[in-house]
């Protein structure tokens, strides 16, 4: 999660409209029910408002506690593991931090992340220690004794919260361990006919295996009412996604071009390799090229939503720890590279490279928008442009 907070501090005592409106707002937040015109009045001069960007931190894990968060707007997640496991949503009306606040043991138990744009009033139990002490004592009591009350409902939402999370992984866990069968069963079939055989082609097996597969992703996330967005299917940020794929594909392009300058100047055999060589297939005029390569065009964005979108995006999910993005990225990219053994071992290797770069791509983007575009341009630079396949080291 970005730390994208903007620090909007204001001192409530500000004599105008807007934060008097400010002020209604706080004082009607559950945490404060009941509290006496004394006590609004000695806190009136020490709360603040402070305004956090979606995905920003609030607050960290294990950090120590002193400001107790008034939420006027906004949503709020409660996480756990490294913020990989949500376990609550806190919303306008609620509190954030006041057990550890208030507490003796003063590390905070868990993150808290803005989901959305956020509005918070906060206050300090340092600030609070400056208050007279009876009014501190009853102040703190009466915080205590609401946030007692509100437990009960509190854990009744965690505990749905983490049930639907734990029914959710279940799905999810199942989902990817049929299409895990998938590409298990058919690459093996693919194999065995290749050794009954060398000279059947078995593209058809990638293409029956691609339907399967998306076929079963279909089915769960209609049966199972799942957003597409978990599975980078929006539009969010598609600006930024394409230009910083193109930013991103374009390094690729040159290394792998400096790559191919190296290997014909290296092997003598290849010397009278030109740089460019635009591949046709045996026989085949440039038509049959550019027809093939608008069908690559038109397939790669179902590899990626099936490799990138679905198997990774899903693995994230499922997996913990401060590592599951990277994990999501190399078992996912096993099982795609994996999908290929119908194809040959060439495009097996090419597609494990290929896929660890485009893997680490949609973890930076979480869209499949730039990372489709990225594929589409690498692939037809590296099997048309290129033609790295009629290299005899290949």
């Amino acid at each position: 999660m970005k730390n994208a907070k903007m620090n909007t501090d204001t001192d409530l005592t500000e004599n105008n409209s807007e934060q008097k409106s400010q002020f209604v707002e706080w004082k009607d937040n559950k945490l404060l029910y009941g509290l006496t015109p004394e006590m609004i009045s000695g806190l009136e001069p020490i709360v603040k408002k402070r305004k956090y960007l979606s995905g920003a931190e609030i607050i960290q894990e294990g950090s120590i506690a002193d400001e107790i968060f008034l939420i006027a707007s906004g949503t709020i997640g409660i996480f756990k593991s490294n913020k990989d496991y949500k376990i609550a949503e806190l919303a306008a009306g609620d509190s954030v931090g006041t057990i550890a606040a208030i507490g003796e043991q003063k590390a905070r138990t868990a993150y808290a992340i803005a989901l959305t744009d956020v509005d918070i009033y906060y206050f300090s139990i340092q600030d609070i220690n400056t208050l007279p002490e009876k009014m501190r004592h009853s102040l703190l009591s009466k915080i205590s004794i609401n946030y007692a009350n509100s437990i009960e409902k509190t854990l009744l939402r965690t505990n749905k919260e983490v049930a639907d999370n734990l029914k959710k992984r279940n799905m999810l866990t199942t989902m990817l361990v049929i299409m895990m069968s998938i590409v298990f069963c058919l690459s093996f079939a693919a194999s065995y006919i290749s050794s009954v055989n060398a000279h059947t082609n078995t593209n058809y097996i990638s293409a029956l295996e691609i339907i399967l597969l998306l076929s079963v992703s279909i089915y769960f996330i209609k049966h199972h009412h799942i957003p597409p967005r978990d599975f980078g299917l929006h539009s969010k940020s598609w600006r930024w996604a394409i230009k910083d794929s193109l930013l991103w594909t374009a390094t690729v392009c040159l290394i792998l071009l400096a790559i191919k300058f190296i290997i014909i100047k290296t092997i003598p055999t290849l010397h009278n390799e030109p740089l460019i060589n635009i591949w046709r297939e045996r026989g085949g005029s440039i038509r049959l090229t550019v027809i093939l390569s608008i069908l690559y065009m038109l397939l790669v964005p179902v590899q990626e939503l099936i490799a990138r979108g679905i198997l990774q995006g899903t693995l994230k999910k499922i997996l913990y720890g401060k590592h599951s993005a990277a994990g999501a990225i190399v078992i996912a990219n096993i099982m795609f590279a994996f999908a290929h053994q119908s194809v040959g071992k060439y495009y097996t290797i090419m597609a494990l490279i290929g896929g660890f770069f485009w893997g680490w791509l949609y973890n930076r983007q979480n869209s499949l928008i730039g990372v489709s575009i990225s594929h589409i341009i690498i692939g037809l630079w590296v099997f048309v442009a290129l033609n790295f396949q009629s290299l005899a080291i290949f």
